[in-house]
């Protein structure tokens, strides 16, 4: 849903556009309710949102702001980042290098927003933390979208974001469940939730929870754990007959 809010500033006014991703209730008191989740802004509108929105630029401030919204009004920002030479032919104070360096901040910005959307839409409703699009787009910028959909268990890196979750954004964003990679993680994951304050545990804890979380698909326990190893995720050492497997970095810890 999209709400727009008013705010007054002297004389003028501006509007500011959020779109929220939630859902309705039914409160038993108040009835239907919009629950939100998350949000992002979408384009500024109104003489203060657009000339504030415009000095983010570097090179660009207020006096020249506000000649930029005189000339081009709520089209300024769609000017000034697509045709930065037109608003130089038209704008006093303004330089070619000072626009051309706006221009591609505001589409960089502009990719921000399309793929903070794009996020919200992938991640809404699976139980992720509200705060992972902004944890994304810090880190893989205006490609996390694509470099989640490439890879959906990119996001266990992240708070909140376990083996179960990523697990089943793979699978509903079409992923193999049979695939190799799903399994030499699921591996990696049991040991890694393990609590005692162990190092090292049994093989049968990554062979158990691969029977348990990728039952009805291809097991494949020895090439998973094989590529779990070589990816530098899990350790292995035997001793008096028993296979030990350790999470990596716990184990080089040792």
């Amino acid at each position: 849903t999209t709400v727009r809010g008013e705010a007054d500033e002297g004389d003028l006014q501006h509007n500011l556009v959020y779109r929220f991703w939630g859902q309705w209730r039914v409160h038993d008191k108040y009835g239907r309710q919009f629950a939100f989740e998350n949000f992002v802004a979408e384009k500024p509108a109104g003489e203060v949102a657009v000339t504030t929105y415009l000095r983010q630029c570097q090179g660009i401030g207020l006096a020249t702001a506000r000649r930029i919204w005189e000339k081009f009004g709520e089209g300024a920002v769609d000017e000034l980042r697509e045709r930065p030479d037109h608003v130089v032919a038209n704008i006093k104070g303004i330089t070619a290098t000072v626009a051309t360096e706006a221009a591609n901040f505001l589409r960089e910005e502009q990719g921000i927003e399309r793929t903070k959307i794009e996020l919200l839409g992938l991640i809404h409703g699976r139980g992720f933390r509200k705060k992972l699009p902004d944890w994304l787009l810090k880190d893989h910028g205006a490609g996390a979208a694509d470099a989640v959909r490439r890879n959906p268990y990119l996001v266990m890196q992240y708070p909140g974001s376990g083996f179960g979750k990523s697990d089943k954004l793979f699978l509903e964003l079409g992923g193999n469940p049979a695939r190799l990679k799903r399994q030499a993680l699921c591996c990696w994951h049991a040991i890694t939730i393990q609590s005692d304050g162990s190092t090292w545990y049994p093989a049968a804890v990554c062979r158990a929870a691969l029977a348990k979380e990728i039952a009805g698909s291809d097991v494949k326990f020895e090439r998973a754990m094989s590529l779990a190893i070589r990816a530098g995720l899990l350790a292995e050492r035997h001793d008096n007959g028993v296979r030990w497997i350790a999470e990596r970095r716990n184990s080089d810890a040792e």
